[in-house]
């Protein structure tokens, strides 16, 4: 178990299980009114639900979700920076050279580490910019529509 409160983070893909008696169309509002807020631009149909008619003993409805938050950087940031607090004083570290470890690989965790917490900071950090995807969805005057290209071929 970890401390993150996926408030501070955005969900990058999410499923939901969903129990008890209830419509696909509630899901469906739910989850994409409450959920899509949170959730990264660039993935796109990144939340899926299920349903289940039945629901759990001693309640009408209930709710599960499991995903994937980038305000798990905060628990690597967290943990490396103890870490790298401890190295740099060689705390415990002779324990771990005796036992057949290398100073070295301590290096290596650190910088792969560091390079998992750049990693989920540009995950959260992304946009999706349209032009990346239609490079024409600005109206480049250079692109005729399909009907306008069809009038030139009938001339």
């Amino acid at each position: 178990m970890v401390s993150a409160d996926p408030r501070h983070g955005r969900w990058m893909t999410l499923s939901c299980l969903f129990r008890g008696k209830m419509t696909t169309c509630d899901i469906e509002a739910e989850v994409l009114n409450r959920v899509q807020r949170w959730t990264v631009e660039w993935i796109p149909h990144n939340a899926k639900y299920t349903l289940c008619s039945v629901p759990p003993r001693g309640l009408t409805q209930s709710a599960t979700l499991v995903g994937t938050n980038t305000a798990i950087l905060e628990a690597f940031t967290r943990v490396g920076a103890q870490f790298s607090e401890m190295f740099n004083r060689k705390a415990f570290l002779h324990w771990y050279i005796g036992e057949g470890m290398e100073e070295m690989e301590f290096l290596e965790a650190e910088a792969n580490l560091a390079d998992l917490v750049h990693e989920y900071q540009q995950y959260q950090d992304a946009y999706v910019d349209e032009t990346d995807y239609w490079p024409y969805a600005q109206g480049d005057p250079n692109q005729r529509d399909d009907a306008e290209a069809a009038d030139q071929r009938v001339a």
